[in-house]
C-alpha cells in the first residue's frame, strides 16, 4: 500500500523530532488507525526527504521505455522501405536496428 502525502509528512516531521524509528512507527499506528508502516519505509522516506528535499515519487513520468525521436528523416525512410517491400515489417526492422545499435555500443566499450 502506498502512503498518502499526509502520512509521509507525518513520518518526516515525527522522525526529525524523535530520532527513533521504532517510536515513529508506534506513533504512526496510533495516529493512523488501520494503517501500518515498516521501519524501512520510515527510513527511506526520511532519507529521500533529506537528500532530495521531497516526499513525492521522483520517478513519476520517467518510468517506462524510451521512445526514439520521430524526425522526418526516419519517418520518410520507413515509408520508403514499406512501399518498396510488401513483406516489410516495421516491428522487425526496429528489432534489427536495435540489435545493431547494441552491438555498436558494446564495440566502443
Amino acid at each position: 500500500m502506498q502512503l498518502t502525502k499526509e502520512e509521509r509528512i507525518f513520518l518526516v516531521i515525527t522522525f526529525n523530532d524523535i530520532k527513533n524509528v521504532t517510536e515513529v512507527v508506534q506513533l504512526f499506528q496510533n495516529n493512523f488507525q488501520g494503517t501500518s508502516v515498516r521501519k524501512l519505509t520510515v527510513r527511506k522516506t526520511v532519507v529521500k526527504f533529506s537528500t532530495h528535499g521531497t516526499i513525492l515519487n521522483r520517478n513519476k513520468g520517467n518510468s517506462g521505455g524510451r521512445f526514439t525521436r520521430r524526425i522526418q528523416e526516419n519517418i520518410q525512410m520507413m515509408h520508403s522501405q514499406i512501399e518498396e517491400n510488401e513483406n516489410f515489417s516495421s516491428r522487425r526492422h526496429e528489432q534489427i536496428f536495435l540489435g545493431q545499435w547494441f552491438i555498436e555500443l558494446f564495440k566502443n566499450i
